[in-house]
């Protein structure tokens, strides 16, 4: 990621503590497991990531379809 690495680059130019630089790439990171486990509980709570999205977060088949074609190509 460019961008991320763009910003810790800055990040150091201005902060020296290197456990503060380390805790926010940790931060800007992703983790497989902690996307799995949200993936796991979408499912379980509400059958599907399709039902989580509709019935947990009230976004219409519309919605998605706008949101889509915004973020996707």
């Amino acid at each position: 990621m460019l961008y991320k690495k763009a910003t810790i680059d800055a990040l150091k130019t201005q902060v020296k503590d290197e456990n503060v630089v380390a805790a926010v790439t940790a931060m800007m990171g992703v983790q497989k497991e902690f996307l799995q486990a949200a993936i796991d509980e979408m499912k379980a709570k509400y059958g599907s990531i399709d039902g989580f999205l509709e019935k947990g977060l009230g976004i219409t088949k519309q919605e998605r379809a706008k949101l889509k074609a915004m973020y996707t190509e």
